[in-house]
């Protein structure tokens, strides 16, 4: 059994499945017997992902390659993603990884590459606890990337360890300002906090750090972040297996501000160079520019690091990254008139208003990365791309004809009909909402949700625990996703369909009668209280009861899918 398919976005950011790849066959040519010495048929596997995890800027101190303590939900996350591979696989293995560091297109181009390699690299220290790096980040600082007192602080802010004698966590030895002890106050309780942490460790009651100290006190904080002292990850378990040295070729990459993923408009940059406020509105809506993503590849994928199109992460040099540029790259990457987003309209061609194809040019579409190589891996990311997601609320009749929203419910979606099509698992939030990755404008999907007894709040878990032993008993619905009808209210299929789908009629919508719309549409009248309602008021009304108005905004919305429909 493979692993489940997995898509979850909020504040520890995105981590995801990709979209299954298809195999295609392999057409070769005869060679007659007295050529095979020197004539051949070459096949190249292609590079397949089988998900990412991306880390982004909210993670890091602006300006800074150091992690802070908020990225330790999404490296559980990533952990357990990984976890779930390896047990996927049979010679249990975890599937390689990638990291590609990227920055904003702010500031200069050789400063980005570097910060988004040391970023990079900062978050592979992480993965395979491996302290040495990050006194190498530590020691050598560059420009405004100084970690210094404040990472120290930040480090000794958290619960570090459980104290096994009692079976809880360690209290944080610094609970003041953090603020790289710019301050006579701080001064002194950064002092004090690093002095007990040292007697607690058996290193003697000092109020300063040396190399080896440090090596110590960073892998307990790699510990805290990410799963704990028992999980990492072994340079092997990279793409490049370690190959590439002290300066991680291939494993580890800096992008810099090659591949943004938004842009403003040429103008709004223009002003925000001569505007203070402007400017820092500018670089909250580039935050979005500014993460690593981690890219997880087939079990067995290897390549040569001497051959990777990718020069090394730590490096000013950005002449190797263009030669692999589009031949439009600049023109992708460069601000103009429109806003743009990477995965919207990436179309060159568009029909016009006679329907002719007409040429888009380049630089007003989606298409912003650079690199020609990395946009292969992006554009069908849904760490990268702007995708489309279904968003689906489950509710059922209550007492007295009250609607009971089915929050915090398990769920088990099948993400299409084929038998190889992924099976994706979690809970209903607190709206009763799922939101299903589109992969593909219509399919048919299966969902089967526990719509027991509620929950007791005052549990752990959801009723049922996590095991899937109980699911045969889940409420089984059948999802057409993409065929709802636009939200057109003179539509009269596409307010049967949100009829039906609010539990009105007993079958298929599109072979209503008349009488049976009818039927449907006063029993909504009676159900809702509407009986002085005019016709218009309540087509209006079926509409805003049925696509979700009063939903929240998706989590990290600068970079949602856009939601759209799907019919139970």
């Amino acid at each position: 059994m493979g692993a489940p398919f997995v898509f979850e976005k909020d504040a520890s950011g995105i981590i995801a499945s990709h979209p299954p790849t298809l195999t295609l066959p392999v057409i070769a040519a005869p060679v007659p017997d007295e050529q095979k010495a020197k004539n051949f048929n070459a096949i190249r596997d292609p590079l397949v992902i089988l998900g990412c995890k991306n880390v982004p800027d909210s993670h890091f101190e602006f300006d800074s390659s150091f992690v802070l303590p908020i990225a330790a939900q999404g490296f559980e996350k990533l952990g357990n993603f990984l976890l779930a591979q390896q047990q996927s696989d049979e010679a249990k293995r975890f599937p390689p990884s990638a990291l590609f560091g990227h920055a904003d297109p702010t500031g200069s181009p050789a400063y980005n590459r570097m910060l988004s390699g040391r970023r990079a690299t900062a978050v592979y220290g992480v993965l395979t606890k491996n302290p040495a790096i990050w006194e190498d980040l530590f020691s050598n600082r560059y420009g405004g990337d100084v970690w210094g007192l404040k990472s120290v602080q930040t480090m000794l802010s958290i619960s570090l360890i459980t104290l096994q004698d009692i079976g809880l966590p360690e209290a944080p030895f610094y609970q003041d300002a953090i603020d790289g002890a710019k301050t006579d106050a701080t001064r002194r309780a950064t002092a004090a906090a690093i002095s007990a942490w040292r007697e607690a460790r058996g290193l003697g009651a000092r109020n300063n750090l040396g190399p080896d100290q440090r090596r110590q006190l960073f892998k307990e904080y790699m510990d805290a972040l990410c799963n704990g002292p028992d999980f990492k990850l072994r340079p092997t378990d990279f793409i490049a297996k370690g190959q590439g040295g002290a300066t991680l070729k291939g494993d580890v990459m800096g992008c810099g501000e090659f591949n943004p993923r938004f842009l403003l408009t040429a103008e709004a940059v223009k002003a925000a160079e001569k505007d203070p406020d402007l400017r820092e509105a500018r670089n909250d809506q580039y935050a979005v520019n500014r993460r690593v993503i981690i890219y997880l590849f087939k079990h067995g994928t290897e390549i040569n690091p001497a051959k990777w199109p990718c020069p090394v992460a730590r490096s000013e040099d950005d002449g190797p990254c263009k030669k692999r540029f589009w031949s439009d790259g600049e023109k992708r990457r460069a601000e103009a008139g429109d806003e743009r987003t990477f995965g919207e309209d990436m179309t060159h061609l568009a029909a016009d208003a006679n329907g002719q194809l007409v040429e888009t040019p380049i630089d007003e579409t989606g298409n912003t990365m650079a690199c020609r190589f990395y946009h292969g891996f992006a554009r069908r990311s849904p760490c990268e791309a702007k995708l489309q997601e279904w968003v689906v609320r489950f509710q059922m009749p209550g007492f007295n004809g009250r609607l009971v929203t089915l929050k915090n419910r398990r769920f088990v979606a099948t993400l299409g009909e084929s038998p190889s099509s992924p099976e994706m698992r979690g809970t209903t939030d607190d709206f009763g909402a799922v939101r299903l990755p589109v992969i593909g404008e219509q399919t048919r999907m299966r969902v089967k949700l526990d719509a027991g007894p509620e929950p007791d709040p005052r549990a752990n878990a959801p009723q049922g625990g996590d095991d899937a032993a109980d699911e045969s008993r889940f409420l089984v619905v059948d999802l057409d996703g993409g065929h709802l009808e636009i939200r057109d209210t003179d539509n009269d299929l596409g307010l049967k369909q949100r009829l039906f789908n609010l539990g009105f009629g007993e079958r298929a919508p599109a072979d209503w009668t008349k009488d049976e719309f009818d039927r449907a549409l006063l029993a909504f009248r009676t159900r809702r209280d509407l009986a002085q309602a005019s016709d218009d008021e309540l087509r209006q009304r079926i509409v805003s009861d049925h696509d979700l108005s009063d939903l929240p905004p998706s989590p990290d919305d600068d970079a949602a899918p856009a939601p759209t429909a799907a019919d139970a």
